[in-house]
């Protein structure tokens, strides 16, 4: 049945002819709209598009994957229900070679196919994290050395950020930084950019500068709240006499002094306001008794009130205004000497990232937006000729773009081709450079379309709203929407309008009723009640169980063990661990979650800080490898000896240790142990004889190969204690591979560079896990975007912003502020903030805020049927001070009350009524820590029950040993097909190859599924890679390096250039570009490469029609043709291999023959030199299969058999004819 599309959904997906912003609100069927226009737009009927003129990009590669499946998905189904349709047959298959990709992936592709207009090598490559932040590191440091002993202004800079840090604290300042302001569209030249702007701004008055409105708008909004307080009180209280005479005249005085700062604010006159703001003398009331509840709240409120007036004044107005010109100036100068300083910086990481053939994404990013956008901001030829591929670009979640990524889409798109999906209100990746501004400025600039009028494309563009939701139960929605109602308007940058709110969607069961969101608070009960603190746990108790004496986690992890025990889903099932999340904002709070939930035995994973390189698993590899580099390391031998691959106990190590002389190392007391007698002195020679093996290979093999090769040969996916640690270890693999690529460097190389990522304490880029179906999945909001539970907890509502990084920053580049630096005093002895930074303070604070609404809103959307919201909140006295401050903001219809709040719980409080009325989607609990139970235990999920156990062993024992043999009997029907790699390349392609053992070929391929499989080892026999490629003596080289050298340069250089310019000009370029190293340069044989130009092949390459190069190719062949045994050739009758290789050269000669040719290098014996017949029939022979394969791929990319196969042998300078087969 077809799916029912809402009238939102079905505008996005039909509406073209213009640009389109669809705000998809979380549970919306983003995915489905997305790729059901997809397919319209290729199964139309009038004017369908290719799929490869569609450009879909997204964020990470696990929604670019889940896209791409959804299409194969449906244009399947359509394909089942037209069988003889060929067109969509033709989209199935160019699928593959459709630009459904990251963003950074679309980068990466740009950048490739444009890379002579970049100074990039032709073989780089994208570093990793830790490489790159060692990279960064000794650059840094050797830049600030050389800057210190030169002298200059750089002391003098270095000074404006030094205090007590040591000149390592500096270089990770000075990389921050840089870092920070890189990812602006100006790069560092953000910083001479806005010097200047500063330079001008000097001369004008504060409030008139960019810094002094965002300060004095910060001042009035917070001003007019307090004004609207004390106006409110004089209003309620004047007809009271008591309350007149003590307090009319202090609140009176209050007032009048609020309402002349703020004209003074207003009229941006800065020395008025700042004499208003130091002249503030507080009245002192009288005193009242018998105060109201009410009284006593805005009594509560006033004394707030004026100390934080106090507080301005100190803060905001404490340095006169002829000061601030000089402030303005001294930052600019700052500005200068840091864009100075990083622009060295950058132009020498550049040149060290260029040497090594690496470099960063961001790197790629800036290349891209230099090819495609001009000085000016507009698009450039390349732009507009890569813009011609694409008729469609959609973007998903646009909310997390940054200003030049929309520089970037905008080069090439049409103005009416653009596809931007996402929703504002969970752009919570501001810490990655994301600006949810350009979204609701896109939003501003749109029409909205509505289902009630005639659509008609819109030059600037339409905006659609995609509001219903199917994911969450009703209670949640309305929910969700009372609490975003009131928060979300406060916040001007969103532009929260009526269409943003959710609709309830979602088809739920008959008869059922969707439980209360539960909103719990938390707070200390008297010490007397219990008899003990909250905090307390009981004398001797573990680690786990005192976890359970915080409330907080006491509550949740009892209520998930209530859960498990009592309660079902909507759809009847018991609740399980995987249907429940408990989402954090950090994750130091994942991990006391998880130890909660452990204490009870409740299963449970966490997003959490403990370091990689402390996984039991890795640091046991990286301590192995440590010793097969150096044995007389004691610290790592006595790890691997300890460790249960060798199971040394303390005490075979200490009686080991005596048999040695002190000044003798472990692994020399190792050695004289093992020529003793005895059981230890055997286990001792065992580990002897198995380490000198590994230094053996150790020798010859790549780090990679031979750390692979470890990892099979002791079985270390079994000790690494689940897919987590498992998933570590094939990443420490994949660095490995990454570090040997493009030469040998060897394990002692990668021991060193292991070792510095580890002191400098460098991320390997560890991912997010997928959620665990058996476990509880204790997150972080962030790690939780995108997913959906049955059930959430979201904890630590109560816990309070953390602005302390932001108020303690040296420098503040915020583009709308300018660059701000806490400067020197003039004493020189001290830093201290200036107008330039309170302003960026709190424009940072605010930003900061408005992602905590949004983080807010994503964890509630995240449950299907059931949410709770917690919070600890302390003392009595905190809360009922909290609860009257709340009290009074509800009231106030301005957005300071949102905008002031300090967590979660404000916003919670702002947004619901402490006693919900009836028929309220939510429950509201306000419980100290007494009345929170002691959590009972779940019953194990694999338990069963006593009837069930005793049948289990009342069974005759003979039925069950006949049990017993059967299934551990078994044998796999399909076994046959477990030895099918997933893909072959052709240069190893045989008749029978999967005739071979299992080392035959390589298994070590990525898995159709997209997931690493276990690293197959690589046949001993065979022999690895060396360096001896590199031989700086051309007689040590043998044939086939030289040979290799040869082919090397056939395969990159340019005929015509080569032929114009020579040989040596063509080596020198392809040395300069990086498609050959110098050593293999020096290899290369020139007498057959001017053979080849006076070859009659180049003679047909001259006059041909068109040349094709170094061609890639993927085709299926049957299975059955690498078989020469009858029995499996019929087992694999209808399976297929993925084929892969690389053709050298084809091309169309002047006669229209398509002629195929592949570079042979192979050594002749001079009888076949002096007879071409010879050389043919040996090569003919040997490469048959191999041209066979290149022909039929050829057949399959043309569309026509080749009419001439041929090898082109340099050694014989000629080429030889092979009759080939097509498969």
């Amino acid at each position: 049945m077809p799916p029912v599309w809402t009238a939102a959904q079905a505008a996005a997906i039909n509406i073209r002819g213009c640009d389109l912003l669809v705000s998809a609100a979380a549970g919306s069927g983003k995915t489905a709209a997305l790729t059901e226009r997809i397919i319209r737009a290729i199964t139309r009927e009038d004017n369908p598009l290719d799929i490869t003129r569609i450009l879909a990009v997204t964020f990470t590669r696990a929604a670019a994957a889940e896209l791409r499946r959804r299409i194969s998905q449906a244009l399947s189904e359509h394909l089942l229900a037209e069988p003889g349709n060929t067109r969509l047959v033709g989209q199935l298959m160019l699928l593959g070679s459709a630009k459904i990709c990251t963003i950074d992936a679309f980068y990466n592709e740009i950048v490739k196919t444009y890379f002579q207009r970049t100074n990039l090598p032709a073989g780089y490559r994208i570093a990793d994290d830790a490489e790159l932040t060692l990279l960064q590191k000794a650059v840094m440091e050797s830049l600030i050395n050389r800057s210190f002993a030169a002298g200059g202004t750089f002391p003098v800079l270095a000074d404006n950020f030094t205090g007590n840090r040591d000149d390592r604290q500096l270089a990770d300042f000075f990389i921050g930084l840089y870092e920070n302001i890189r990812v602006f569209p100006e790069g560092v030249g953000f910083l001479s950019t806005y010097a200047e702007i500063l330079k001008n701004e000097a001369g004008l008055g504060f409030f008139h500068t960019r810094a002094g409105r965002v300060l004095s708008d910060r001042l009035c909004e917070e001003l007019e709240c307090y004004l609207w307080i004390f106006n409110t009180a004089l209003a309620n209280f004047m007809d009271d006499a008591a309350w007149k005479a003590a307090y009319s005249e202090g609140y009176t005085a209050d007032r009048d002094h609020i309402l002349a700062l703020l004209e003074a604010i207003r009229s941006c006159d800065y020395d008025t306001a700042r004499e208003t703001a130091l002249s503030y003398s507080p009245k002192k009331l009288k005193t009242l008794r018998n105060k109201t509840p009410e009284i006593e709240r805005f009594y509560s409120q006033r004394n707030k009130i004026k100390y934080r007036l106090m507080e301005i004044a100190a803060r905001y107005f404490s340095r006169p205004g002829s000061t601030i010109p000089d402030t303005f100036k001294k930052t600019a100068e700052v500005c200068l000497g840091l864009y100075d300083f990083l622009s060295q910086y950058e132009k020498e990481l550049r040149e060290e990232k260029l040497s090594r053939g690496i470099c960063d994404f961001e790197d790629i990013r800036r290349i891209t937006l230099e090819l495609l956008v001009d000085q000016n901001g507009q698009p450039t030829d390349i732009a507009r000729e890569y813009a011609c591929r694409f008729d469609e670009i959609l973007i998903d979640e646009y909310q997390d773009v940054d200003r030049v990524q929309d520089m970037i889409f905008r080069a090439l798109s049409t103005c009416c081709n653009r596809f931007m999906v996402g929703d504002i209100k969970q752009s919570i990746y501001s810490f990655r450079g994301a600006e949810p501004s350009l979204f609701s400025g896109y939003r501003a600039r749109y029409k909205i379309w509505n289902a009630g009028r005639r659509y008609k494309p819109e030059p600037a563009g339409l905006s659609v709203f995609m509001s219903n939701n199917f994911r969450c139960d009703e209670n949640i929605i309305n929910f969700v929407n009372l609490v975003c109602l009131r928060i979300f308007p406060a916040c001007a940058s969103l532009g929260y309008v009526p269409e943003d709110n959710l609709i309830f969607s979602k088809k739920t069961p008959a008869g059922y009723r969707p439980p209360p969101v539960v909103v719990t608070l938390i707070h200390k009960g008297s010490a007397e009640d219990s008899g003990k603190d909250a905090g307390d746990s009981a004398p001797g108790a573990s680690d786990n169980e005192a976890m359970l004496g915080q409330p907080e986690l006491r509550y949740i992890a009892g209520e998930i063990s209530r859960l498990l025990r009592e309660e079902k889903n909507a759809d009847g099932s018991p609740v399980k661990p995987g249907d429940i999340a408990v989402l954090c904002r950090k994750r130091d709070t994942c991990g006391r979650v998880a130890e909660a939930l452990g204490a009870l035995g409740i299963p449970a994973t966490s997003d959490n800080e403990s370091g990689y390189y402390t996984d039991p698993a890795v640091s046991l590899i990286i301590s192995l490898l440590t010793v097969i580099d150096n044995p007389q390391k004691d610290i790592p031998l006595a790890a691997v000896l300890r460790s249960p691959l060798f199971g040394f106990t303390m005490d075979d190590l200490i009686c080991i240790r005596r048999q040695a002389e002190e000044s003798c190392s472990l692994y020399d007391a190792l050695e004289l142990a093992s020529t003793q007698d005895g059981n230890l002195a055997g286990r001792c020679r065992r580990f002897v004889e198995k380490l000198s093996a590994y230094r053996v290979l150790s020798r010859s093999l790549p780090a990679d190969e031979l750390l692979r090769h470890i990892l099979r040969d002791i079985s270390a996916f079994s000790l690494a204690g689940g897919s987590e640690g498992q998933e570590r270890l094939l990443r420490l693999y994949e660095y490995a591979r990454r570090f040997e690529a493009g030469s040998f460097r060897g394990l002692y190389n990668f021991i060193h560079y292991v070792n510095n990522a580890i002191e400098a304490e460098a991320k390997l880029g560890e991912e997010a896990a997928e959620p665990s179906e058996d476990a509880v999945n204790v997150i972080t909001i962030h790690h939780a975007k995108g997913l959906e539970f049955n059930i959430c907890f979201v904890a630590g509502c109560g816990k309070e912003f953390n602005f302390s990084k932001i108020r303690g920053a040296d420098f503040l580049p915020d583009p709308e502020v300018g660059p701000a630096v806490r400067l020197r005093d003039p004493t020189g002895l001290a830093r201290v903030n200036n107008q330039l930074m309170r302003a960026a303070v709190l424009k940072q604070q605010r930003c900061d805020t408005e992602e905590e609404m949004r983080l807010l809103y994503v964890a509630m959307t995240r449950a299907r049927e059931r949410l709770y919201l917690t919070a600890w909140l302390g003392g009595r006295q905190k809360l009922e001070n909290k609860l009257d401050d709340i009290e009074i903001l509800r009231r106030y219809p301005g957005s300071f009350a949102v905008l002031s709040a300090k967590s979660y719980l404000d916003w919670l409080l702002l947004s619901l009524d402490r006693e919900p009325p009836a028929g309220a989607p939510y429950e509201f609990k306000i419980i100290t820590d007494n009345e929170v139970p002691q959590p009972v235990r779940p019953a194990p999920a694999d338990s069963r029950t006593k009837k069930e156990h005793e049948d289990r062993t009342s069974r005759d024992p003979t039925e069950l040993e006949r049990l017993f043999d059967e299934r551990f009997s078994f044998v796999y029907p399909h076994a046959h097909l477990t030895r099918l790699p997933a893909k072959l390349s052709v240069s190893r392609l045989y008749p029978g190859i999967l005739d071979e053992g299992d080392n035959s070929y390589d298994l070590s391929e990525v898995s159709g599924a997209g997931k690493v499989t276990v690293p197959e080892l690589l046949p001993t026999t065979k022999k690895p890679a060396s360096p001896s490629a590199f031989a700086a003596d051309k007689k040590a080289a043998n044939s086939a390096e030289r040979g290799t050298a040869t082919h090397v340069f056939l395969q990159f250089c340019n005929f015509e250039r080569c032929r114009a310019h020579g040989i040596d000009s063509e080596l020198a370029y392809l040395i300069e570009k990086k498609f050959i190293s110098k050593h293999l340069a020096y290899l290369v044989d020139k007498r057959q490469i001017e053979a080849f130009f006076n070859s009659d092949l180049y003679a047909l390459l001259s006059r041909a029609k068109w040349i094709r190069r170094e061609q890639r190719f993927n085709i299926l062949l049957p299975a059955s043709l690498f078989t020469e045994r009858p029995g499996l050739a019929a087992e694999l009758k209808d399976e297929e291999l993925l084929i892969q290789g690389v053709v050298d050269l084809f091309f169309e000669d002047g006669d229209g023959r398509l002629i195929l040719c592949d570079y042979k290098t192979d050594h002749l014996t001079p009888a076949e030199l002096a007879d071409p017949k010879l050389a043919a029939a040996k090569l003919g022979e040997r490469y048959k299969p191999q041209l066979s394969y290149y022909a039929s791929a050829l057949s399959r990319i043309c569309g026509r058999r080749p009419d001439r196969v041929v090898i082109y042998s340099t050694p014989l300078g000629g080429t030889v004819d092979v009759e080939v087969d097509i498969f």
